[in-house]
């Protein structure tokens, strides 16, 4: 385990009482206010790689919204490495993400939605564009959307390594899940470490097909368990119940928790049936952090 780069705050393991009992949270939302969570977690490795082949840019995909796109601009202006984005959609855009995407130096490059659905024709695309045929393209590393694949599981493996230095072995880990990298990465950090710890994957959208499929690749399928029917509409969805939820539990915990991510993980453990089923001694809830400070952006 590398060190952790001097622009990241400590995460703290925190109790938490709640009515079911007393719980652990995984602050690591802490981490850093743009780069927070598993959004550290999961470009830590591709941070790693960058270095050990002496890359100088990051190149990586996403939404008009997307904090991974943003994350990845603020990490290679903290490490002193360029950053060009390949941004999905046909219609202009502007917004507070582009915008601090921007201030980190990140190039954004828009390509069409059928362009974008094909990475590498979205990427030979940007290539061709006048002003960038001209950049040194082999010093450029290609981070796929949402920061995914091996190097996205190696920030995991790091917390687990953590809580072995602490005598730390919860039962069980709770968390919001929207593509299973964290689930994945989660899973093959503990099975090395020989801890039979389990998984608690909350979706935060309807795509647990695309889910377990990433587990089942990777050999880790038995080691999760899908905790559904909390995803409150969708992506980027939510209900006046939950909304409600999260601005309740902040004030009352003093811990972030909104309607995207977190907030769903915590109503399906705090509020829904579900919630009964799950014994709260030897939990942890890690915090995946949620949307970004953009007045820190």
């Amino acid at each position: 385990m590398l060190p952790a780069p001097a622009f990241l705050q400590e995460a703290p393991l925190q109790p938490l009482d709640l009515p079911q009992g007393t719980i652990h949270v995984q602050r690591d939302d802490l981490l850093h206010p743009v780069i927070s969570g598993n959004k550290w977690r999961k470009l830590s490795g591709w941070l790693q790689r960058a270095r050990l082949e002496k890359k100088s840019t990051l190149l990586t995909y996403g939404g008009a919204f997307s904090n991974h796109l943003l994350s990845t601009a603020c990490l290679a202006q903290h490490c002193g490495l360029s950053s060009i984005g390949i941004l999905r959609g046909d219609e202009p855009m502007e917004n507070p993400w582009l915008q601090a995407a921007r201030r980190f130096g990140m190039q954004l490059c828009q390509v069409s939605r059928a362009t974008y659905r094909d990475k590498a024709l979205a990427l030979a695309e940007i290539q061709s564009r006048a002003g960038m045929a001209d950049l040194a393209w082999q010093d450029v590393l290609v981070i796929p959307e949402g920061g995914g694949g091996p190097e996205g599981f190696v920030g995991f493996q790091d917390l687990i390594d953590s809580w072995r230095a602490q005598s730390f072995f919860p039962r069980a880990i709770l968390h919001a899940s929207a593509t299973a990298t964290t689930a994945v990465g989660l899973a093959l950090a503990l099975a090395r470490a020989g801890m039979e710890t389990q998984v608690l994957a909350v979706p935060v959208l309807h795509n647990l097909p695309e889910q377990q499929a990433l587990a089942k690749a990777h050999g880790v399928a038995p080691l999760l368990r899908w905790i559904t029917g909390h995803e409150a509409g969708g992506y980027a969805r939510s209900t006046p119940e939950l909304r409600a939820f999260c601005q309740e539990f902040t004030r009352r915990h003093r811990l972030p928790c909104e309607p995207i991510y977190t907030g769903k993980a915590l109503h399906a453990l705090s509020y829904l049936p579900d919630s009964a089923q799950l014994q709260t001694e030897g939990l942890v809830f890690l915090h995946t952090g949620g949307l970004p400070d953009l007045h820190q952006a």
